[in-house]
């Protein structure tokens, strides 16, 4: 590891003045220094000492780079556990881009896509917007293939709101399978005329799928898993059911004694049903344990075999 010495410390804060503004009152650090060298030892390292500390909280507080890689993307107010799992996981991506309309600025933070569905960070400034009311019309993704992607809701959850501010996700059903370049689309804003576009490149992550036959019957209620997917954002169940109305709730579990609770499920007249959970590590076994709303009565629990 190499000393840090004075001519170290007056070095790397003159490089730092290249990318970084450095408070004037801070400049007199190189003062400090040098009257250091005048005392006895001691002094002169506990000067250097301060002046190191003082030199990395300067870099924190004051370089983009290090707010930009540790503020969030996603937020628990307004995202799912899936998309703040894929953050966690470094699966999102930062955009950090804005355009303005009709004195409304839209910024796009930034966006997780993991082939089942895209989901975006956005911001909404303008005092012209009755946020209570919000209404966007003309809301899609295209890549640059042409290919669209519909918007399939926005202000999921508790939003942040106040006069002139507003922070949502914005999720498009599927996404691209590679690394392209998506362009964000919104034509009006309440009673406001855009259009509002943002460019940025995205580098998906891709689902992986297990094939199953795992089944379980007790004369009342038949269940066919067929198919188990994991991705970045969810893990889906898919399969057939006969003998439920399906207003059900469920939770998943794996080997290594991880569980997750259902977000959201589909059922189509067929009986064929899809059911939505935030990601869980991959095991040879999956266990699936399905009740009613209330959580008292267990209707399902049976082992999904993901081998295949």
């Amino acid at each position: 590891m190499s000393k840090i010495t004075d001519e170290y410390i007056i070095n790397t804060i003159k490089d730092l003045e290249k990318d970084v503004v450095v408070p004037s009152y801070l400049n007199s650090i190189d003062k400090t220094i040098e009257m250091s060298k005048k005392r006895k030892n001691t002094y002169r390292k506990r000067n250097l000492t301060f002046a190191s500390i003082l030199l990395i909280v300067i870099i924190a507080s004051t370089s983009t780079v290090f707010s930009k890689t540790f503020l969030p993307i996603f937020k628990s107010v307004f995202a799912d556990e899936g998309v703040l799992k894929a953050q966690v996981n470094n699966k999102s991506q930062l955009v950090d881009k804005s355009v303005e309309a009709g004195k409304v600025t839209v910024s796009l933070k930034g966006v997780v896509a993991d082939g089942i569905r895209t989901v975006l960070s956005i911001k909404i400034d303008g005092d012209r917007i009755d946020f209570k009311n919000l209404k966007l019309e003309g809301v899609y993704l295209v890549d640059s293939t042409g290919k669209k992607y519909e918007v399939s809701h926005y202000g999921q959850g508790e939003l942040i709101k106040n006069q002139n501010h507003y922070e949502t996700t914005m999720e498009f059903n599927g996404s691209p399978s590679k690394e392209t370049k998506l362009k964000l689309n919104i034509s009006k804003i309440n009673h406001i005329d855009g259009p509002w576009n943002i460019e940025f490149n995205v580098i998906p992550t891709l689902p992986k799928s297990y094939n199953s036959s795992s089944n379980y019957s007790d004369g009342k209620i038949t269940l066919e898993v067929s198919k188990a997917t994991f991705s970045s954002t969810y893990t889906v169940i898919e399969g057939k059911i006969q003998g439920s109305d399906f207003n059900i709730n469920s939770k998943l579990s794996n080997n290594n004694g991880e569980t997750v609770s259902q977000l959201s499920g589909k059922k189509l007249q067929d009986g064929s049903f899809q059911l939505y959970y935030p990601p869980i590590t991959k095991t040879s076994d999956l266990n699936l344990v399905i009740t009613t709303p209330d959580g008292l009565t267990t209707l399902v629990n049976m082992k999904i075999s993901t081998s295949n």
